[in-house]
């Protein structure tokens, strides 16, 4: 959808102040992209821990991607046992059926460890490790310890229901089960599908890190308000004041073209390199979470990283 600028009064019968320059600023995304699946085409520095930690744990799903052909399938080659010596003839009929016993009962051990070996082996990365984490145009926004064994990339437009939607009833729980015991780290990236949704990603920008997040929150919280496909700017600058803002520093923020200029190019990145063509876009160690984004799927997905 496009931003768009709004032409209405303000309260009170006054000329609403700061919207008639507004909206053609905001507009500097360039084209107005609508709904939440855009055409596919091909991030905000990284700590080097970070890096090192995301490609120690993922070596193990190189090394096997190099041997076989299949990855989360592959089942572990297995070693022929050695020929039993053959039964002395007085004890022959006892040996055969103590031996088929024996196998019987061995067998389905056997396999369960296969699968459970197999279950626990790392897939392949869809996207080159060093290229998601190297340093993009924008400081990170980053919820979790650096050292964590497990990283996960989200990229995500203000406007997006399903990015809402994921953060008001899944997020809460992958929280406290996985950031706040220090076994995953999210790095949060800006891919706005129009313009409106550039500028709730600058106004979170402007209030810094250390609010950025909770102000997102809120915003995904409150989508339904602000996004309506009416007049959004309006509504959009009241909840912002709650926030904090004045109306110069709303203007000041949205018109913002060096910001604005990084939040585009953070979302060009994805769409050139890592092919995002959705929100919300999940890696998990680099691996692109395709299945769903529900609390199961994360759990599954980071499975092979957090043995034991």
């Amino acid at each position: 959808m496009s931003l768009q600028d709004p032409k209405s009064a303000g309260p009170g019968g006054n000329a609403m102040p700061l919207w008639l320059g507004l909206a053609a600023a905001v507009v500097l995304l360039g084209t107005s992209l609508a709904g939440s699946h855009l055409p596919p085409a091909p991030m905000a520095a990284a700590a080097e821990t970070t890096k090192a930690a995301v490609v120690a744990a993922t070596a193990p799903a190189t090394a096997a991607a190099t041997a076989t052909t299949a990855t989360a399938s592959v089942q572990p080659a297995t070693t022929a046992p050695a020929p039993a010596p053959a039964p002395a003839p007085a004890t022959a009929a006892a040996t055969v059926v103590a031996t088929a016993a024996t196998s019987t009962a061995a067998a389905p051990a056997a396999d369960s460890t296969k699968v459970a070996q197999a279950s626990t082996i790392a897939p392949k990365p869809d996207v080159a490790i060093d290229d998601l984490m190297a340093p993009g145009p924008l400081p990170e926004m980053v919820l979790g310890d650096a050292k964590a064994p497990v990283t996960v990339v989200e990229y995500a437009s203000m406007t997006c229901p399903h990015c809402a939607d994921f953060h008001k009833r899944v997020f809460p729980d992958f929280k406290t089960k996985y950031i706040d015991t220090g076994k995953a780290r999210l790095i949060f990236r800006e891919f706005p599908l129009d313009n409106l949704a550039a500028a709730v990603s600058e106004l979170a920008r402007c209030l810094g890190p250390v609010r950025y997040f909770a102000f997102v929150g809120t915003m995904f919280d409150r989508q339904a308000e602000w996004h309506t496909g009416d007049n959004d700017l309006p509504k959009l600058q009241d909840i912002s004041k709650q926030a904090g803002f004045t109306d110069d520093s709303f203007k000041k923020c949205v018109t913002d073209q060096k910001l604005l200029d990084g939040i585009k190019e953070t979302r060009k990145i994805a769409d050139e390199k890592f092919h995002v063509d959705s929100t919300p876009t999940f890696f998990v160690n680099g691996v692109k979470l395709k299945e769903g984004h529900e609390i199961a799927d994360f759990e599954k997905a980071m499975a092979p990283y957090l043995k034991g």
